[in-house]
């Protein structure tokens, strides 16, 4: 009898032993497949471009197994405060997808890391666009990579202007009368958003340019012509007073409702319009002495003391053409690689007028006073807009707050 338990007792010490050692095994091996996390944080709020970053999340977790990303939709309007509130409360993801002309802020504030030396080692570097890729440059040292750019351009109701039998304008002279001739009903000639945002500063920043003068002098007297231009369209019933109320997004539902002819708007827009099935084109944007647009668009940051060896997996993935050109293209925007983008927009109706304007846009990351400009230019768009103020008082105005700034 105790011969049995002696046996029963070592048998049932072998299983145990065989359990512990198949727990362990699977305990190991969940350790090895458990993935670490990588949070992003976007302001991406079309439809389209919320769908891309989905994708483009889910082929990066399948792509390899040691990092599982998600991101987060941050609004555009609170994307600075959430990033300064999570600077000082150590609450921050692992990379953002931020508006570049932001990014000169935030490197001076520490929250970025350095990735100059991952930067440096890419063969492709050569071919992002120059005034892109500068977006990311500070003092010699990279601090992101180029997501996807953009530009403005005029979007025109076709229908409407076949009615009154007129052309998309090209100089500032047809496009104040377009404007006013296509003004009726409920019905405005044109619309822009002139919101107290940097999406206000955007908008208004080309036609200010396109009287010759420089990002650093938006006060003189070629500026003043702009501050003008902006006045006549108000003034005479062409341009809603409301439009300082209204985001990018809100002026294309204008366009979508009938409620305006022409707009100022990227191509982030397009599905919008594609999918209300209104009938329209885009042109440059009407001269005054030079034809010019504003670059924008979104770099990849990494923060600092975040899971960066994940996140610059992230960008090694991002930067292969086809994951880069794919994303692009779903969410409305344009690659920044150049070669890339000449290769798959050129022949596109809608996006070949914005690749065409990439060689000579303007970049704001190029100017380190950029936001105390933005700022100025809203004040200045609502003292237009709102105050009715004299456009040379505010043209003075404006000169007196640069200079101050110096």
């Amino acid at each position: 009898m105790k011969k049995i338990a002696f046996v029963m007792l070592g048998l049932t010490a072998i299983l145990l032993m065989g359990c512990s050692s198949q727990s362990e095994k699977v305990a190991t091996e969940a350790q090895e497949t458990e993935k670490e996390k990588l949070v992003i944080w976007s302001y991406y709020e079309v439809d389209e471009q919320q769908k891309s970053l989905d994708k483009l999340v889910h082929d990066f977790n399948i792509s390899q197994k040691h990092y599982e990303a998600s991101w987060e939709y941050i609004p555009m309007t609170d994307f600075t405060k959430r990033l300064s509130m999570g600077f000082t409360e150590k609450e921050l993801p692992d990379i953002v997808i931020i508006d570049n002309p932001d990014m000169r802020t935030y490197i001076n504030f520490g929250l970025f890391e350095d990735i100059t030396d991952y930067m440096v080692k890419k063969e492709d570097i050569v071919d992002y666009y120059p005034e892109v890729i500068s977006s990311c440059i500070y003092n010699g040292r990279y601090y992101g990579l180029p997501f996807c750019c953009n530009n403005l351009a005029l979007y025109y109701n076709k229908d409407l202007f076949e009615e009154a039998e007129l052309k998309p304008p090209k100089t500032w002279e047809e496009f104040v009368a377009a404007a006013k001739e296509l003004t009726r009903d409920k019905t405005f000639g044109f619309a822009m958003s002139a919101i107290d945002s940097e999406e206000g500063a955007y908008q208004f920043l080309p036609w200010i340019l396109s009287t010759g003068t420089a990002v650093t002098e938006v006060g003189d007297q070629d500026a003043v012509r702009a501050y003008s231009l902006i006045d006549n369209l108000v003034n005479d019933g062409s341009l809603s007073t409301e439009c300082i109320n209204w985001t990018q997004i809100d002026v294309a539902r204008k366009f979508i409702s009938g409620e305006a002819a022409m707009i100022e708007n990227g191509p982030w827009v397009l599905s919008m319009l594609k999918d209300s099935g209104i009938n329209f084109g885009i042109v440059e944007l009407p001269s005054d002495k030079r034809s010019i647009t504003i670059l924008g668009g979104e770099n990849l940051a990494v923060i600092k003391g975040s899971n960066v060896k994940g996140a610059m997996a992230f960008l090694d993935y991002y930067s292969q053409e086809k994951e880069m050109l794919e994303i692009c293209q779903a969410s409305n925007a344009i690659v920044p690689k150049r070669n890339l983008a000449i290769e798959n927009y050129s022949q596109d109706p809608y996006y070949s007028v914005f690749v065409g304007q990439m060689d000579y846009g303007i970049s704001r990351s190029s100017y380190p006073s950029w936001k105390m400009i933005s700022g100025v230019l809203n004040e200045a768009l609502y003292d237009i807009i709102i105050k009715n103020t004299p456009v040379q008082d505010i043209g003075d105005q404006v000169i007196e707050k640069l200079n101050k700034a110096k």
